[in-house]
């Protein structure tokens, strides 16, 4: 299973949607959507949510973006039963020129 890693240790903006195989849509909501995949060097399955970047208000106001940045601090330093594992975060640059890019959050996947 992948683990959370250091504070600052892994790029925000670096792609590693390769290391994901996306599986199933499991809901959506007003930030985005969080998907069963399978994290391919482990094989763990995994919730990965992802956030379009305007969503999170990263185009333009960063207000949002900062509450992110807070509340997934916050995720990475619990470690209780009671609290899904948080396991990395980045961001999915664009893949054209005037998209925006994805801010997946990667978690354990709870049934």
């Amino acid at each position: 299973m992948p683990s959370a890693p250091p504070p600052g240790a892994t790029p925000l903006y670096a792609d590693k949607t390769d290391n994901f195989n996306v599986l199933a849509l499991l809901g959506e909501g007003s930030f985005g959507a969080v998907y069963r995949a399978i994290h391919r060097d482990t094989g763990a399955t995994v919730a990965v949510k992802v956030i379009p970047q305007q969503e999170m208000g990263m185009v333009g106001d960063d207000s949002e973006t900062e509450k992110m940045m807070g509340e997934i601090e916050i995720l990475s330093r619990c470690d209780s039963p009671f609290i899904v594992g948080y396991y990395e975060c980045f961001v999915k640059p664009p893949v054209k020129r005037l998209d925006s890019g994805e801010m997946w959050i990667v978690t354990e996947f709870c049934q």
